[in-house]
């Protein structure tokens, strides 16, 4: 029996810069399409070249979506605390997961 491979292609396209995060949005994309039946993601996003050492890392780690999830949670809740008057996070959402998991 063959196996037929999927492959999704993410292109993004931002009419305005800095208008999202470029990493919380990768992360966000590589769980939705985890959630899946494609076998390969491809990003045509410079942001995301970080991304593939992460994503080494996580299955080094044998982390599930539901993990990536929650770290992205967490990072997120602690940037908001930023925005609220503490001290601010001098890392990006990738920077702070590689050194975080």
């Amino acid at each position: 029996i063959e196996q037929i491979r999927k492959i999704l292609a993410i292109v993004n396209i931002d009419l305005e810069p800095n208008l999202v995060d470029p990493q919380l949005r990768a992360a966000l994309q590589w769980l939705a399409a985890s959630e899946t039946e494609f076998s390969e993601l491809h990003f045509h996003d410079a942001a995301t070249r970080e991304f593939v050492s992460l994503s080494r890392r996580l299955r080094e780690r044998d982390w599930k979506v539901g993990d990536l999830l929650q770290a992205v949670l967490k990072y997120c809740e602690m940037t908001e605390k930023v925005s609220d008057g503490e001290q601010a996070l001098n890392m990006s959402l990738v920077g702070w997961l590689l050194e975080n998991i």
